[in-house]
């Protein structure tokens, strides 16, 4: 008759497994999982599907290796506490294992429900609802992602970098064995400035620059969330009337000769509202590509999600932001964005000594949109040629705007010598434009949002209401 295990056989087996944990670790105190990343010299840093807990944990890891540098202390030893903090402030009921708690109980609710649904479905429709399982697979394959997720990604950072200041390499050759992490932005000024012994003023720098830019996405990427959220609560109660109401109407109105295609007309309210008929047609057409509609969304959200999986870069130097330059006020918004890099970018270098042709030979290989590092490549080979940065500037037909005031401040500064002081009130200038921008789309974006939901939900109780109107005209008749 087999028994249970009992409670010593269970503490034993628990003491085998932390002997063997202790083994395979060595004299390290770091976790196994952070101690086989730090050792794997292939390690290009950890993933992140999430934007803001990336740019969180940066701006820890960038604080912590600031206040090395100030203190003027050896990197390898620094790091290796850094790391132990963080794993002992890791422990215990925190708010991020508040969340964490929440989010897999959250998914684990969801997963149930739409599970039961595709039973449900494959009970009722036979192997024809067998599309209907996709759903919750991949509610449990997020729900496997999450369950695995760690917040020991800093500590691996700071092992890595342990274990590279160990190795001999600087700071800079550090953190570009990091492009997961580390922006290249940052590990080209950081290089620059351990030449230079400015390295602490770049830091501080790059770090006030990244929070500037990650509040004002963030306010942007809430008006974004809300709308996303509503629109799909609206698609839904749209989803059951097309499935459920719609076709009892169009019946019942077939048979008591009311017309379909009636239109609907609300006193004072001067906008088009589609009827009956255009409403089915919609519904009919999305039922019928359902699955091809669904596929194209899938691949739209796998296309953002993979992105963490490539190198760290901004918004506005993607490949994909050349479709924003096509539409006027958000187009110069991203020309704002290349051209204050590209400023911040050389003010930082020729502060710190280095000459105007590296210094655009540098800034061709940061972060930049294709149409600017093109630029940037022709001002630098017309530097060399011995022609000043003005007219190199103009010399050169751009697929992507250039606004008149960099030309003009670039000019000034480099004919009364101040050169420096003019690309920094540009990085500036163009910053604070940008940001301003963010703001009137975040202003504007948000009324326009809730306008078309309300529209939305108008044309389905008008046409409804409408509908009802010409049933019971039908039958008084």
């Amino acid at each position: 008759m087999a028994t249970l295990p009992s409670w010593r056989s269970l503490y034993l087996f628990g003491e085998w497994l932390r002997r063997m944990n202790r083994e395979s670790k060595g004299d390290s105190n770091y976790p196994r999982a952070v101690l086989k990343k730090a050792r794997n010299p292939k390690w290009e840093g950890p993933y992140y599907f999430n934007t803001n807990r990336w740019r969180h944990d940066l701006l820890l890891v960038l604080e912590q290796v600031r206040l090395n540098v100030k203190s003027n202390v050896a990197l390898g030893p620094a790091f290796a506490m850094a790391a132990r903090d963080h794993l002992d402030t890791g422990r215990g009921l925190t708010p991020q294992h508040v969340t964490y708690i929440a989010k897999l109980a959250g998914l684990g609710i969801l997963l149930l429900l739409s599970l039961v649904g595709a039973l449900a479905a494959l009970a009722e429709g036979g192997s024809e609802a067998l599309p209907e399982l996709l759903e919750p697979g991949i509610i449990g394959i997020w729900l496997i992602a999450v369950a695995r997720h760690s917040g020991t990604k800093p500590v691996a950072v700071f092992a890595a970098l342990e274990a590279h200041a160990e190795r001999g390499l600087s700071l800079s050759e550090s953190m570009a064995r990091l492009p997961r992490f580390f922006p290249k932005d940052l590990v080209t000024l950081v290089a620059t400035a351990e030449r230079t012994g400015k390295l602490d003023t770049v830091l501080d720098s790059f770090t006030q620059e990244t929070i500037v830019q990650w509040t004002a996405q963030r306010a942007v990427t809430r008006v974004y969330r809300y709308l996303y959220f509503g629109f799909i609560v609206q698609a839904s109660i749209f989803a059951f009337m097309a499935v459920k109401v719609l076709p009892v109407y169009e019946e019942t109105l077939q048979e008591t000769g009311a017309a379909l295609d009636h239109p609907t007309t609300i006193p004072g309210i001067p906008l088009p509202l589609p009827s009956l008929t255009d409403l089915y047609e919609v519904a009919n057409f999305a039922s019928v590509y359902r699955y091809h509609i669904a596929g194209f969304c899938w691949l739209i959200a796998f296309w953002f999600w993979i992105r963490p999986l490539r190198a760290r870069r901004q918004w506005a130097s993607r490949v994909e932001s050349t479709f924003l330059l096509a539409i006027p006020g958000i187009r110069g918004m991203v020309a704002r964005q290349n051209l204050g890099t590209i400023a911040f970018l050389l003010h930082q270098l020729l502060r710190a000594g280095v000459p105007l042709e590296r210094a655009l030979a540098t800034v061709s290989k940061g972060d930049l949109h294709p149409a600017y590092r093109r630029w940037v490549n022709h001002v630098h080979r017309g530097i060399l040629n011995g022609e000043s940065f003005r007219d190199a500037c103009t010399g050169f037909r751009m697929a992507a705007p250039l606004p008149r005031s960099f030309r003009a401040m670039v000019g000034m500064g480099e004919l009364h010598g101040h050169m420096e002081k003019a690309l920094a009130y540009l990085a500036e200038q163009y910053h604070g434009q940008v940001i301003r921008r963010q703001q009137m789309l975040r202003a504007s974006l948000l009324p326009l949002g809730v306008f078309l939901m309300g529209y939305f939900v108008l044309a389905i109780e008008a046409a409804v209401f409408q509908a009802l109107v010409d049933l019971a005209d039908a039958m008084i008749v």
